[in-house]
């Protein structure tokens, strides 16, 4: 029922006409995009309903095929011009499983034994600021900070290298891949950057976002310790729900495993919306891997 294809089966054109006619497009899942974030890649093809779900891998211990969840891409799903049913991803978890003999699956639908995780989604109606955004809010409006979007990825990587800020997640974007990713989605029209700037006219912080398929994604952010202090990145997140969304699109915050992060979307009262994860080694190499990870 379901089949695999490598990525020199799948065809550019083709793959990316028929995300873009189906019923839940996301540029994560252009080929391009994956081609950019994923080591490798291929998918699973429904043979009768013509459904088909990305699916990245690697190789466990550099030996051993195994599934994967690549840099900036959080979740996958069954893309197709119907919804897939019960029976549907039961048997395309299956043959996942039979095709590669150990990994970690993100994807939308559960199953026994799943993780549950969560994403924010924030739409215009539901935009509400807690007490704490609120006052970051007022911080960003007296001091005040002007916003400028920008489509140029240098000025971006420029100010990341030259800025002195020491990020938590810095290996997330202090490597070839994100440089790659970030020019890519801009040369592609797929994203842009905010900056928020003070009166002399020093940037503050920076988001990126990425828009498409009627979404806006909050790709990563960066804030300076005086932008920590004024509120910019409140400011940021306020300027896009109420000057850049358009009507209907939805801003996608993903999730976060850092507690912070995660309490900072919920003050936008971001609406919680559940993924689950799945893990599976049938292996010795893999399980010695996934061992030698824990004790790290």
């Amino acid at each position: 029922m379901w089949t695999w294809k490598e990525r020199h089966q799948i065809h550019d054109e083709e793959w990316n006409a028929y995300l873009s006619a189906s019923l839940n497009p996301c540029i994560e899942y252009l080929s391009w995009y994956l081609d950019t974030c994923a080591v490798n890649w291929g998918c699973f093809v429904h043979q009768k309903k013509s459904m088909r779900l990305p699916v990245a891998w690697t190789k466990k211990a550099g030996l051993i095929p195994a599934v994967t969840r690549p840099p900036y891409l959080q979740k996958i799903r069954i893309i197709g011009n119907e919804l897939p049913d019960v029976e549907d991803t039961l048997t395309l978890y299956q043959c996942i499983r039979q095709h590669f003999r150990c990994g970690t699956l993100d994807w939308e639908y559960h199953l026994p034994d799943s993780r549950i995780r969560m994403n924010y989604i924030l739409e215009r109606s539901h935009y509400r600021l807690n007490q704490s955004h609120t006052r970051h809010l007022k911080k960003s409006m007296q001091n005040p900070l002007t916003y400028r979007m920008s489509e140029d990825p240098e000025e971006l990587l420029y100010w990341l290298d030259h800025n002195g800020e020491r990020y938590v997640y810095e290996k997330d974007f202090r490597n070839d891949k994100f440089r790659s990713l970030v020019r890519t989605l801009l040369k592609h029209q797929q994203a842009f950057v905010l900056f928020a700037v003070n009166a002399m006219d020093e940037i503050q912080s920076a988001g990126i976002f990425t828009r498409g398929f009627g979404r806006l994604l909050f790709f990563l952010s960066f804030t300076t310790a005086a932008g920590r202090k004024n509120g910019s990145m409140v400011g940021i997140l306020n300027h896009v729900v109420h000057e850049i969304m358009q009507p209907g699109e939805i801003l996608d915050l993903e999730g976060s495993d850092i507690p912070g992060v995660a309490l900072f979307y919920e003050g936008f009262n971001a609406q919680k919306e559940p993924y689950f994860e799945l893990q599976w080694s049938r292996h010795l190499l893999c399980k010695v891997a996934e061992f030698v990870k824990r004790m790290r």
